[in-house]
């Protein structure tokens, strides 16, 4: 009938050798490969800003001068090895002959079969360090651990060993232990005292502290000036229990002074394992709280792995099969118009 039929068919958009062989188009792998850089710059960028998206008082995922991530990386500096507990359950697994576990001002309540995963840690040879000032849920963890010391929750203030304030007093009082060695004194923020019972002293503050039990920043006939306890140590079966009655030593804004980094750092050096207890410590960051069970399962990591390789292969997959597509649309396009002009 006098038309003419054009055959199309899909073509490679890389150029062949006179033998035959592809050669790969740059167009063809730019953007997989592109695509492959920024996940794994975001994947990067993500890790690192882990450990400082956090907020929260004490936490060890917070950078800021509130946060705790220095205690980690003295655990590091120390040859120890940092690890971070989201469930008490996890006590069970840790060797209690070489690891402390520090838990810093809970917000909530320990449930009497936690408070027993603590009693049975320690007893069986493990230390656990309970730093606080003001809030009642460390007291309840003491009595249920077996510990005699509890903290006073009323705020210690000092007219003249302090810093800044008579709200920062210095604690200068230190006993002769392996604990305090090379401390001189321990530089504390808004701290509360430790009644001792049947505990050990280790760090007192000055003779001229006295507690302000009606909280008015005063010192009131009623109230006594004396050196107060802040740091007392016992033994609970084959284990120890330190208590602090500032937690704040711990912050990054405060573990920086000569003797509060000296103190932390002679707990952390007599253990392979220190075990950071955030199990009551609030929300901590989504994305740091999934690598920590991330690094700790193996089979997740291999799974993560696995999908991300196929999820990249198959996208390099099937750019080049895009870009095959678009070609036999152009030559298909381009043949339909040829036949049309030739109508």
């Amino acid at each position: 009938n006098g038309s003419i039929r054009l055959y199309c068919y899909p073509t490679d958009i890389g150029n062949t050798t006179s033998g035959g062989a592809r050669v790969i188009d740059p167009r063809e792998w730019r953007y997989p490969r592109i695509l492959l850089v920024v996940l794994l710059g975001v994947i990067l960028l993500s890790m690192l800003a882990g450990g400082t998206i956090a907020t929260s008082d004490y936490s060890v995922f917070n950078a800021g001068w509130d946060g705790a991530s220095t205690v980690k990386q003295l655990a590091v500096e120390t040859g120890s090895d940092p690890v971070v507990l989201l469930e008490t359950a996890r006590y069970q697994e840790l060797d209690p002959n070489s690891t402390v576990a520090i838990v810093l001002s809970p917000e909530s309540t320990y449930a009497e079969s936690e408070q027993e995963l603590l009693r049975s840690f320690v007893e069986q040879g493990g230390t656990v360090v309970i730093a606080d000032d003001f809030r009642p849920h460390s007291n309840t963890v003491l009595s249920g651990i077996g510990a005699s010391a509890r903290i006073d929750r009323q705020p210690v203030r000092d007219q003249y060993a302090r810093t800044q304030t008579p709200a920062f007093p210095r604690a200068t009082r230190i006993s002769n232990h392996t604990l305090t060695a090379n401390v001189s004194a321990l530089a504390l923020n808004y701290p509360s005292a430790v009644t001792s019972n049947n505990a050990t002293t280790l760090v007192k503050t000055s003779n001229y502290t006295y507690l302000d039990a009606n909280y008015n920043a005063e010192l009131d006939e009623n109230e006594s000036v004396q050196p107060y306890p802040v740091v007392t140590r016992e033994s609970v079966g084959d284990g120890h229990v330190i208590v602090m009655s500032d937690s704040s030593v711990f912050i990054n804004a405060m573990n920086e002074k000569p003797g509060n980094r000296q103190f932390i750092s002679n707990i952390i050096d007599r253990h392979e394992t220190v075990a950071l207890d955030y199990t009551h410590s609030g929300s901590q960051p989504p994305l740091s709280v999934a690598l920590v069970y991330l690094r700790r399962i193996p089979y997740l990591q291999a799974g993560l792995g696995l999908l991300l390789s196929v999820s990249v292969g198959l996208f390099i997959r099937w750019q080049p099969l895009r870009n095959r597509s678009r070609q036999f649309d152009n030559n298909l396009n381009l043949a339909e118009t040829t036949q049309r002009a030739l109508q």
